[in-house]
């Protein structure tokens, strides 16, 4: 057996062997190429039609090898399927525990019929197969799959970081999160500011229209005030341009909500004040929606004149790797974890990728304001201050480590659930800045300022002032830490699971949290911890 591999594929050929059909002083000698499931020569019809492309490149591979070959006698294709992997599928079928799966030949099962067969048997009969077959399981190829139709590799977090939680339309993440409220209002004088200043400095597309965006918008509704306020301000200072205003989230996002939220069809906490949308005349100010992840350029370069952000940009494109049992989220982990490291990387990549994409988008003078979820100068991050005594991420692990050792939910699905963020410090979020050889740096950004700010969990301040029933409270105060957890529990569980076993075990496990903020109210908040980084874009050469 000869084999050689090139970029079009693995080319065999097997000894020759007396031919039955011609008798036994003729010979003839097979040779093949097996191509991946990439290979893009040609395209397969009949079994006898050869692209020409194969035929020659199988004449290469002959003349180089046996140059004293005769004649090609026949050619044929004989194609089979492959997985994308080209690993054989064998285990549970997802969603439907009670059937076992086995498919994708790739062209080879039959010599390995018996052990397959074996595992298979095992599976139906819920067995620990007789081998390892881990990397034959479905969720694989699906997974594989859904890799495979994806730009990059920043879509590894999607459907796993921050799924938009409750009814679509209904507005239920800005409706259920008081506290971004207070977190996007304690910027808005700076916000202001900054507009101020890219109206007065910056002179690109003087007379055009004005592009704002929300970048990690989410249903839209906790910012619509902030913007009403920018919109207004950019319609007084130049009343002749026109105003695009740009939200971005990720494509699963609650984009009708958004849509009803800039319309005035669903109001932001029952406030009756009318919509930026409303409040202008009919062909002033444009909305529209991208669904682009910020973790690339999502504008045409050069258009943007001021960006903002609040409480988005510390999602991540991936996950970095595992985090010991001990942790579902980074900020648990020790200084000195060996899991901590892939994290500052990932956090690190991902942050020059973000300051890069509003590099490229901003105007020379545009600005840019990034109200991030941080860890401050005393360590404190989100649910996790000196003012609260329950840790917010310890009583999470707390009641989903006790779901574990319940068994209602695996060793396995425990050890997959990990939140994809991260919370950088300022020496982080400012390294970028004192780089000049960094790419946002070399692309035009200078920092204006940066500080760190705490606000207080509103349900909690209340709850303190007011008191009340502690269940009301519960009620009212964990679908604020829900509307963005949700999704990082639910992805952690086995897709075998049914879609309607798996969120009664997400209800569960919040209920459980419910429960215990209603026995000790004063001990459970969220107050948040943010950077307010400013940067300014500049001319380059």
């Amino acid at each position: 057996l000869r084999m050689s591999e090139d970029q079009h594929g693995l080319y065999y050929g097997f000894p020759s062997v007396p031919s039955s059909s011609t008798g036994a002083t003729r010979r003839k000698v097979k040779v093949g190429t097996d191509f991946s499931p990439d290979c893009t020569l040609g395209s397969v019809t009949t079994k006898d039609e050869v692209h020409p492309d194969f035929r020659a490149d199988i004449d290469a591979f002959v003349q180089e090898h046996w140059p004293k070959l005769g004649r090609c006698v026949d050619m044929q294709y004989s194609p089979y399927h492959t997985t994308p992997s080209q690993d054989f599928v064998l285990g549970n079928l997802p969603g439907h525990k009670a059937v076992a799966l086995f498919c994708g030949g790739s062209g080879r099962a039959f010599k390995f019929g018996p052990l397959l067969g074996a595992c298979l048997a095992d599976v139906a009969r819920g067995r620990t197969p007789r081998f390892d077959v881990a990397r034959l399981d479905p969720r694989r190829v699906i997974e594989c799959e859904q890799e495979n139709t994806m730009r990059d590799d920043e879509d590894a977090a999607l459907g796993k970081a921050h799924v938009p939680w409750g009814a679509q339309g209904r507005g239920v993440y800005s409706l259920s999160t008081r506290g971004c409220y207070d977190v996007i209002a304690s910027a808005a004088n700076q916000a202001g500011e900054a507009v101020a200043a890219v109206l007065t400095e910056s002179d690109s597309g003087a007379g055009g229209p004005i592009r704002l965006c929300d970048f990690g918008a989410a249903d839209g509704g906790t910012s619509l005030h902030f913007w009403g306020k920018i919109i207004r301000q950019c319609r007084e200072a130049a009343p002749s341009r026109q105003i695009d205003m740009v939200y971005e989230e990720q494509p699963n996002a609650d984009f009708q909500s958004l849509f009803y939220f800039t319309q005035g069809r669903i109001r932001a906490n029952g406030d009756a004040e009318k919509s930026f949308l409303q409040e202008h005349p009919a062909g002033t100010v444009f909305v529209s929606a991208v669904g682009t992840s910020f973790h690339t350029q999502c504008l045409p370069s050069s258009t943007l004149s001021f960006g903002f952000s609040a409480t988005a940009m510390h999602w991540l494109s991936s996950k970095p790797g595992p985090l010991p049992p001990t942790a579902i989220h980074h900020s648990q982990l020790a200084a000195d974890a060996p899991e901590r490291q892939a994290w500052v990387a990932q956090a690190e990549k991902d942050w020059n990728a973000i300051l890069l994409g509003r590099a490229n988008e901003l105007i020379p003078g545009g600005r840019l304001l990034i109200v991030s979820l941080a860890i401050d100068e005393e360590k404190q991050c989100l649910g996790h201050t000196d003012a609260v005594k329950r840790k917010m991420f310890d009583e999470m692990l707390r009641h989903w480590k006790a779901m574990e050792k319940e068994g209602k939910i695996t060793p396995d699905e425990f050890a997959r659930t990990a939140f994809l963020n991260y919370y950088r410090d300022i020496d982080e979020c400012c390294r970028p800045f004192n780089d000049t050889s960094s790419q946002a740096y070399k692309a035009g950004l200078r920092l204006v300022s940066c500080r760190t700010r705490v606000t207080p969990c509103p349900y909690r301040a209340h709850w303190l002032k007011e008191g009340g029933d502690p269940m009301e409270y519960a009620k009212n105060f964990v679908p604020t830490m829900r509307t963005w957890s949700n999704s990082t529990f639910k992805s952690a569980l086995d897709e075998s699971r049914s879609e309607t076993e798996r969120d009664s075990l997400v209800d569960e496990l919040f209920t459980r949290l419910a429960v215990a903020v209603a026995k000790s109210p004063e001990d459970y908040g969220m107050d948040y911890v943010h950077t307010h980084l400013e940067v300014k874009k500049m001319a380059t050469s």
